[in-house]
């Protein structure tokens, strides 16, 4: 799996292919744990956004005058409605993992990040306050 911070940029949200271009620092794993070694080519992949409709895409692999790059591309036209209310300046965590010959890119909103640090922490939470105010709950 590889997970990295992207900070929504005006591109992202208004190109019809949404690229997130793959920070050089994180190349490494992937082509290790997603590619299995064998980077230097573009791959299908499955995108769920946190609009909750699952776009085919691609990891683009390509060169520029800044070197080799890899970039996650929705296949297709789609409006940024696609990808919830995000806005330039949010932060969003993708997350790209394989499961068998499949590679999916899990785009996790900050609403959507809040809300899963809250179930992790709600039962512990509970837990603290029980021990704190015994007999009330």
């Amino acid at each position: 799996m590889v997970l990295f911070p992207f900070t929504i940029n005006k591109s992202f949200l208004e190109s019809c292919n949404h690229p997130i271009t793959i920070p050089k620092r994180y190349q490494a794993f992937l082509i290790s744990y997603i590619y299995q070694g064998n980077g230097c080519r573009t791959i299908p992949i499955r995108i769920d956004p946190p609009a909750k409709r699952i776009l085919e895409g691609e990891i683009y692999y390509g060169i520029s005058s800044f070197g080799e790059y890899y970039q996650i591309k929705v296949l297709g036209e789609y409006p940024s409605v696609y990808f919830g209310d995000l806005k330039v300046g949010d932060i969003v965590y993708v997350v790209i993992a394989r499961s068998g010959e499949k590679i999916n890119v899990k785009i996790v909103s900050p609403k959507e990040l809040r809300e899963k640090i809250d179930n992790v922490l709600s039962p512990t939470i509970k837990v603290i306050l029980r021990k704190a105010n015994p007999g009330t709950h």
